[in-house]
């Protein structure tokens, strides 16, 4: 049997929390279209956005700066 493998990206893990890109930019301080940029590409973050992100979404901030597969 082929196990299905699933990248979790940061766009699904802020999907679980609930919180709408808005939201999110809003509270790093950023614009939306600003939000939208890092989301598609986490490694423009910076460490600080980084932590904010994952105290906010309870998770690691290796799984903001890399995808996870389950």
């Amino acid at each position: 049997m082929v196990e299905q493998v699933k990248n979790i990206e940061l766009k699904d893990i802020r999907k679980v929390a609930r919180f709408t890109q808005a939201q999110v930019a809003g509270i790093l301080g950023v614009s939306t279209p600003t939000y939208i940029k890092l989301e598609q590409n986490p490694d423009m973050m910076t460490i600080e956005d980084a932590k904010k992100l994952a105290q906010l979404f309870n998770v690691s901030v290796q799984q903001i700066f890399f995808s996870q597969k389950l």
